[in-house]
């Protein structure tokens, strides 16, 4: 937008909201998707052995 480029302003994955950082990060139901699906490959690797549910 600052170049003044046409475009769209909703996220190109889910479309449903503006397109920041945080939300493709962390809010988009598609990236959610994809983490948690990293997630689970990486447990099925050994690579992570167990989640802590106190976040430490």
């Amino acid at each position: 937008m600052k170049r003044n480029w046409p475009c769209n302003v909703n996220c190109s994955l889910c479309y449903c909201m503006p397109e920041t950082t945080p939300h493709l990060l962390t809010e988009c139901n598609f990236t959610e998707a994809v983490w948690n699906q990293l997630l689970i490959y990486l447990q099925r690797q050994g690579q992570i052995a167990q989640l802590n549910t106190d976040g430490i």
